[in-house]
């Protein structure tokens, strides 16, 4: 039988608790709420004696495969963004790979220092970032571990109290693209779907946010004949977790960017053959492609190429003209002068 109490707080609310047996260390479980009426008190004590004694989470023998596959499910059924979901395939992969005994190792049984010994493996025989460590492993496999804990098949996470491997944070760098791969895009980009925008991002330096946002308004021309990209808009996630068009990332985003007459090329050929004033159009007629959709299709190009799909773009291209678009947004606004 669960050991059951009610006890009156000061402020006049009223705390339930249930013990719920004894966890693997032999240290007793003991779930508590607080409500603010006895009488919902009481019911959600019942609820909570009822459960526990159903169900012996003390035997439960689920792996930490099969806890993160569970996961991982209930992950899509919320409709994660495309990158997000590869974050979290990516953390259980690096588990999977640990040579050591963990993937396949009963979850009940993954102790503190095995987490620990997994994550001194990735920043010493790996080489990976403490920074990475911390937000991209430690994080997701203790969100893992919660979720055990939430659906009563776990009583503790042996992340919380594991320490991150004593090494001097290093400063986070985005990966960039060969000249290599560079070259494979240039050769290849004609041939394959949406290519043609990922040649676009290349050579402008165009967030992905910010080219979903692209209309044919967005493309001016100055006295002499050059064409520019005027960005003062972006793509931006909703409350409601929808995507609508709103400001740049910064002030400093706001800038007009030199084109040359391919790039303006490709932009026309796109808007006529999309019969729409957008470059990159949606579902609906005359709105913007969402970022989601954005995304899939920027992935499937680089799985056409057998490359990996990078953040950072070109390392050689994209910072040069993202420090140069700072200091001449800030410019263009001191003098009031655009190109």
């Amino acid at each position: 039988m669960s050991r059951t109490g009610i006890t009156k707080q000061p402020n006049g609310k009223y705390r339930a608790f249930v013990d719920c047996g004894y966890d693997y260390d032999g240290k007793r479980i003991r779930k508590t709420k607080t409500f603010a009426t006895k009488k919902e008190a009481a019911a959600w004590q019942a609820e909570t004696r009822l459960n526990s004694e159903r169900l012996d989470i003390s035997n439960s023998d689920i792996t930490f495969e099969c806890l993160s596959a569970k996961w991982l499910q209930s992950k899509k059924n919320r409709k994660i963004t495309v990158g997000t979901l590869c974050k979290y395939e990516n953390a259980i992969r690096i588990a999977r790979e640990y040579p050591r005994p963990f993937y396949n190792q009963k979850a009940r049984d993954i102790k503190k220092t095995d987490v620990e010994s997994l994550l001194n493996y990735l920043a010493f025989d790996k080489g990976l970032s403490l920074n990475y460590i911390a937000k991209d492993i430690k994080q997701i496999i203790s969100a893992i571990f919660t979720f055990g804990i939430d659906n009563d098949m776990l009583f503790k996470n042996p992340c919380k109290k594991a320490d991150l491997p004593n090494i001097a944070p290093t400063k986070s760098t985005k990966d960039s693209f060969t000249p290599a791969e560079i070259r494979a895009i240039e050769k290849h980009y004609k041939n394959i779907p949406f290519g043609d925008i990922v040649y676009i991002l290349i050579n402008t330096g165009l967030r992905s946010q910010e080219i979903c946002a692209i209309d044919d308004k967005s493309i001016i021309i100055d006295k002499k004949g050059q064409h520019y990209i005027r960005v003062d808009k972006a793509m931006k996630r909703t409350r409601g977790g929808g995507w609508t068009i709103g400001s740049t990332k910064t002030e400093n985003s706001i800038r007009d960017i030199p084109i040359s007459n391919g790039i303006y090329t490709l932009i026309m050929q796109r808007v006529i053959a999309n019969k729409s004033h957008v470059l990159l159009p949606g579902r609906k007629a005359g709105t913007n492609i969402s970022y989601d959709n954005f995304t899939k299709h920027y992935y499937r190009f680089f799985d056409a190429l057998n490359l990996i799909a990078r953040c950072g773009l070109c390392r050689r291209i994209v910072v040069a003209i993202h420090l140069i678009q700072d200091w001449y947004g800030k410019m263009y606004r001191r003098l009031s002068f655009n190109p």
